[in-house]
């Protein structure tokens, strides 16, 4: 490197791929590219620049893992950096991984449908993996955030009601049960004022068997006991069972404790969407209508999206017709288009919490309702270049982890820094690329103050042209 002052490359290279994991760089303003392979887990910098340019690019590096959180508690990184002659030996820096759980899945099943024991679940009544097969996947939750009304997509026209959910939780949760969650029933904008639904028939936790390998929650209500004609309200508490910390914008603590997520789904038995408005889910003549001129054998094999077989039971006949007939509804005792604008009111006092979850860099702190008000306690690691401006031999890869804490409301939380920085040259000294703290995203004023009071503590005794690079986590 001529005077120390230039890189022309850079690799960051996570060592044991996840699904969705990505690596990822700004480098506006600077004359290094970078390109990430999802296959390989490499992000590569490259293009002559200044060591300053460098810095800029590697302190601004994020992980992220798209699918709601890799799974495991750390991610290591190997880092090379080379000069155009030489290639350095590689750092490694350990990036500890809260993987705060959310909610990445929300689905409306048709429990006991199928009409035989082949097609969707098998027509069997408890839970099994077979629920999968059962899924709406035309069917989504509709969520009071989502701007607009809700429309049939939010609907089901199952003549046996709402008698299947699954909501999936990124984490482990073996001890969920039916008291991690509200249900209530209605039919009107109004959810603080529903009342609470028939306690599910049973529920079931499938560890891994959900979206990214999250967990599966699987609630179900057996014969009378599903809400029918009417929205149900899932509400999944914020708690110690499921991991979530409050949900920014939703109700706060209470009798039964904040919550961590809230969805609807309604029903509306034997509509097809045909004849509804922007107001009412409808069920009436054009419905009947359309399932007639739409039969189908069980042979044909239909799939569980097919809008006419009301009964999910895989073919289309007279008995779908007569459902829909029975069912008949008009414009006062249709099932209403929820169009919410604001968190309804819980059965417990509000109280704004404004915590953010996510996939985080850090420890989880516990108490601290998914965020850490914390950084990384990673090593930091100096490159440093041996022999002489010409004949160099090698660049070398150095750690020196030193640790600072600070405390936030009880809360404890560390960072890493480097307690010295040494060089192994006898010519001005090579520019180190320092694998700096992580700093997360918080709200933590006195986390923030103290990682900036040891930045400074350490820069002050350390050289002037270091290179710092964070490893930031994103949601």
């Amino acid at each position: 490197i001529d005077d120390f002052n230039s890189l022309v490359s850079l690799t960051a290279t996570l060592a044991a791929l996840n699904t969705g994991d990505v690596l990822l760089a700004d480098t506006s303003g600077t004359l290094i590219s970078q390109t990430y392979n999802a296959g390989t887990g490499v992000l590569a910098l490259s293009g002559s620049d200044t060591a300053a340019n460098y810095q800029t690019v590697l302190r601004s590096i994020k992980y992220d893992n798209t699918l709601g959180g890799p799974g495991v508690a750390t991610k290591t990184v190997n880092v090379v950096a080379n000069d155009g002659a030489l290639s350095s030996t590689t750092a490694v820096a350990t990036i500890n991984i809260n993987v705060a759980s959310t909610v990445v899945g929300r689905h409306l099943f048709y429990n006991q449908s199928g009409g035989g024991t082949t097609r969707y679940d098998g027509n069997n009544l408890a839970i099994n993996a077979s629920d999968d097969n059962a899924i709406a996947t035309d069917k989504t939750a509709y969520l009071w955030e989502n701007p607009g009304a809700a429309t049939f997509a939010n609907v089901s026209s199952y003549t046996k009601g709402i008698n299947g959910i699954m909501v999936d939780i990124s984490g482990s949760h073996p001890n969920i049960t039916a008291n991690d969650f509200i249900f209530r029933v209605g039919n009107n904008n109004s959810p603080g004022l529903w009342g609470l639904a028939n306690p599910p028939t049973s529920i079931s936790v499938r560890a891994g068997a959900g979206t990214g390998g999250s967990d599966r929650v699987t609630i179900i209500w057996n014969g009378a006991a599903a809400p029918i004609k009417q929205w149900l309200q899932v509400i999944v508490l914020a708690n110690a069972d499921t991991g979530l910390a409050q949900k920014v914008g939703y109700p706060g603590p209470g009798p039964a404790g904040p919550q961590g997520d809230a969805f609807f789904f309604g029903n509306a038995v034997g509509n097809v969407g045909l004849g509804d408005s922007g107001v009412n889910s409808l069920v009436n003549v054009q419905d009947e209508a359309a399932i007639r001129a739409n039969p189908a054998a069980l042979a044909t094999n239909i799939p569980i999206t097919n809008i006419y077989d009301v009964q999910r039971n895989a073919s289309v006949n007279v008995q779908d017709e007569s459902a829909t007939r029975l069912n008949g509804t008009n414009s006062t005792t249709a099932l209403k288009y929820l169009n919410l604008t604001s968190a309804p009111a819980a059965p417990e006092s509000d109280s704004a919490d404004e915590k953010d979850g996510g996939d985080q860099v850090g420890p989880l702190i516990a108490g601290d309702s998914g965020v850490a008000s914390a950084y990384s306690n990673q090593a930091s690691v100096s490159i440093s270049k041996t022999g002489g401006k010409t004949g160099a031999t090698s660049l070398t890869l150095t750690a020196e982890p030193q640790t600072t804490t600070a405390t936030d409301g009880g809360v404890t939380s560390s960072t890493s820094l480097p307690a010295s920085l040494t060089t192994s040259t006898s010519q001005p000294a090579a520019p180190a690329l320092m694998l700096a703290p992580t700093k997360l995203p918080t709200k933590s004023k006195l986390a923030d103050a103290a990682l900036e009071e040891a930045d400074e503590n350490w820069l002050d005794g350390a050289l002037e042209d270091n290179l710092l690079l964070d490893l930031v986590a994103a949601r």
